[in-house]
């Protein structure tokens, strides 16, 4: 996911940082659970996981749960829509025949696979500009 990090767009209150940059941290808790943090090159936590999920989940159910987690914090607190394509609104993450995937918030089409959104153009993809 942190090449799709890339696909930001940011209001004006939002902070300025590198996401190419951004380093992920995954650890395993004490319980059995994953939590993560996203930092920056200044090693900055801008998105940390409050609410942890089980270790024994798919990579593609961990991948949504922390594509969640992100869009939360970066939308609630940087005021970012993220995933989206200039102009677009924001995609959702779901697991789709086991791979996780963005889809459209609004008809949930799934437009790439997590970490491939710059092999997608938008005008390639008849989905995007409902």
């Amino acid at each position: 996911m942190r090449r799709d990090l890339l696909f930001m767009q940011t209001g004006a209150r939002s902070y300025s940082w590198d996401c190419a940059s951004s380093v992920w941290n995954v650890y395993l808790d004490t319980v059995g659970a994953l939590i993560f943090d996203v930092r920056d090159s200044n090693n900055r936590i801008w998105v940390w996981t409050t609410e942890p999920t089980d270790a024994d989940c798919t990579v593609a159910q961990a991948i949504v749960w922390a594509a969640g987690r992100v869009q939360v914090d970066l939308i609630a607190d940087q005021w970012v829509l993220w995933p989206a394509f200039e102009g677009g609104p924001p995609m959702d993450m779901r697991s789709v025949g086991g791979r996780a995937v963005w889809t459209r918030s609004r008809t949930s089409h799934v437009v790439a696979p997590a970490g491939y959104l710059a092999e997608v153009l938008p005008q390639d993809n008849p989905d995007i500009g409902e």
